[in-house]
C-alpha cells in the first residue's frame, strides 16, 4: 500500500565541509552517488550550522533549536531537555504515524535516557567512535560504520511490506578524525574497509588554498593560540601528513558515497523510491590546514559552511542540477521535515521550513542573515557568538581582547581582513551589533548556558 506522505531519509555526515563533493567543484574526491541526487534534486550553496561542534549541531538538528535554546554543551555534560526532546521533529513524526529510526552518532546525552529516546525512535542503535572495536566475548573485531550500514539497509528493505510511513536518519561519525590515534593516513582517519587503500594513492593532492601562513598570520592571537592550532600539528604541518591524512579522508567520503548507492538501490528494491524524499548534509565544517588550522569551532566559512543537498522525486518539473543560494541554517530542517510529513510545526522551533524553496516558488520571502555560535567551556576554544549575512560575517568573541570581527565577503570572500575597527564600516557594524542583540533577545536561553559569557 502506497504511502501519502512521504518517506524521508537523512544522511548526516560529520566533519565535512561544503565544498567536499564532486557536484561542489572538487575534482578529486570521489562521490557519484551524492552527485547524482544533486543532480536530480536541488544543491543548497549557503547552508550554515547554528553551532560548528558534533553535540550541538546533532540537537540543533532533532529539535530546530539554537545552542543557546537547548543548552548542550558537551564538557559540562548537560543533555537535550526531555521537553525538547518531545518536540523533536523525530517524537512528532512518530505522534502523527511516522514509523522513526535512527542508527550512528548520537554524540549527547537525554535526560530520561532510554525511555526518552523511545518516544523519539521506533528504533535507534547508538554507535560511537573509536571506528575499529572488539567483541569482548568473541574476540571480533569490528567497524563501527559496517553496523551503522547494516542496520540502516535492513530497516529500508523492510519497507516494502509497511502501509506507514518512515523517517530514518543514518548518522555517521564519518568522516571524524580518530583522534587518538594519531599515525597518518589509516591510523587518524581510519576509512571503511570496503574501500580500496590504491584510492588516490598516486595522486599528489594540491595544498590548502588559504595554507599560506599569512592567512594563519591575519587570524587574531586568541585563535592562534587555541585548539584550532593545535590539531594542526597532528594532522597538516608536513607534507607527509598532509598527503596521507587527505587521502584518507577522501577514502572516507568516497566510502559514505557508497553506502549511500546502497541506500539507493534499497529504496528502489522496497518499491518506496519514488516516495521518499532524501536530504544530505552534515554537522560542521572542516579546516583541513586552511589559515593553518585544524577543527572546527570558529566563525570562518570553513568551520560553519556545510553541505546541503534535497533530492524530492515527487518534483518533476523543475530543472536538473538546481542550485538555490537563499541562506539557510541547520536549525531550518526539523520544520522542513515536519512540513514535507503534513505535521504542525512547534512555535517553539527557531528555523523556517525550506519547502518554499525547495518547490522553487519565486519571490518567496527568505531571510538576509542567520545567528550563529560556538559554546563549550574549554580553555583553548574561544567562545563566540555572531551573524552570518549576505555580505557579512560578524563575531564576538566571548571575554576576548579585540574579539570583535567583521569581514566584508563582498570585497574580501577569504576573511583575510578584520574591518571591525574601519571607520567605513561603523554603520555597518552598529547595525549588525543590533541585529545580534535582536537575535540574543528573541532566542530563550537555557540557565546553566548563560554561567558561559
Amino acid at each position: 500500500m502506497a504511502n501519502s506522505r512521504p518517506n524521508i531519509l537523512i544522511v548526516f555526515t560529520d566533519d565535512q565541509r561544503f565544498d567536499q563533493l564532486g557536484c561542489a567543484g572538487n575534482s578529486i574526491v570521489q562521490t557519484p552517488h551524492i552527485d547524482e541526487l544533486a543532480r536530480k534534486g536541488i544543491r543548497f550553496t549557503n547552508a550554515y550550522v547554528n553551532s560548528p561542534m558534533c553535540m550541538p549541531s546533532r540537537v540543533t538538528l532533532l529539535t530546530g533549536l539554537n545552542q543557546r535554546t537547548h543548552g548542550c554543551i558537551q564538557r559540562l555534560k548537560a543533555p537535550m531537555l526531555r521537553e525538547h526532546a518531545l518536540q523533536s521533529f523525530p517524537a512528532m513524526l512518530r505522534k502523527n504515524g511516522y514509523k522513526t529510526a535512527m542508527y550512528g552518532k548520537t554524540h549527547f546525552l537525554l535526560e530520561g535516557g532510554e525511555e526518552t529516546f523511545s518516544e523519539m525512535f521506533d528504533d535507534y542503535v547508538p554507535y560511537e567512535r573509536p571506528y575499529w572495536k572488539t567483541d569482548k566475548e568473541t574476540g571480533e573485531r569490528w567497524y563501527t560504520e559496517d553496523r551503522i550500514h547494516a542496520h540502516s539497509l535492513d530497516f529500508l528493505k523492510e519497507q516494502n511490506t509497511s502501509s506507514d510511513p518512515f523517517c530514518l536518519i543514518v548518522s555517521y561519525n564519518l568522516a571524524h578524525a580518530e583522534d587518538r590515534d594519531r599515525n597518518p593516513g589509516h591510523g587518524h582517519y581510519p576509512w571503511p574497509p570496503f574501500v580500496s587503500e590504491s584510492l588516490h594513492e598516486d595522486q599528489t593532492m594540491a595544498p590548502p588554498p588559504l595554507g599560506d601562513e599569512r592567512y594563519f598570520l591575519a587570524t587574531p592571537t586568541f585563535l592562534q593560540n587555541s585548539l584550532n592550532r593545535e590539531r594542526y600539528f597532528w594532522r597538516w604541518d608536513t607534507e607527509e601528513k598532509y598527503q596521507a591524512n587527505l587521502k584518507a579522508y577522501y577514502r572516507m567520503i568516497a566510502g559514505i558515497d557508497q553506502m549511500v548507492g546502497e541506500y539507493l538501490d534499497a529504496l528502489e528494491a522496497a518499491g518506496v523510491a519514488d516516495n521518499t524524499i532524501i536530504l544530505f548534509t552534515s554537522d560542521n565544517g572542516y579546516y583541513m590546514g586552511n589559515r593553518g588550522f585544524a577543527g572546527k569551532w570558529s566563525h570562518y566559512d570553513e568551520s560553519i559552511h556545510v553541505p546541503f543537498i534535497v533530492y524530492d522525486p515527487r518534483i518533476q518539473s523543475l530543472e536538473s542540477n538546481r542550485v538555490e543560494e537563499a541562506l539557510i541554517s541547520n536549525t531550518d530542517i526539523a520544520s522542513t521535515v515536519l512540513d514535507w510529513a503534513e505535521v504542525e510545526i512547534p512555535t517553539s522551533y527557531q528555523g523556517s521550513s525550506l519547502q518554499p524553496l525547495i518547490e522553487g516558488i519565486v519571490g518567496s520571502p527568505w531571510r538576509s542573515s542567520i545567528y550563529c555560535e560556538h559554546f563549550l567551556e574549554h580553555p583553548n576554544i574561544p567562545s563566540w557568538r555572531g551573524l552570518k549575512t549576505n555580505r557579512f560575517i560578524y563575531a564576538q568573541y566571548v571575554d576576548q581582547e579585540e574579539g570583535e570581527i567583521l569581514h566584508d565577503l563582498l570585497g574580501d570572500p577569504d576573511q583575510f581582513e578584520n574591518v571591525a575597527r574601519d571607520p567605513r564600516y561603523q554603520n555597518d557594524l552598529l547595525a549588525l551589533r543590533s541585529e545580534l542583540e535582536n537575535y540574543k533577545n528573541q532566542y530563550p536561553e537555557r540557565t546553566h548556558y548563560s554561567q558561559l559569557k
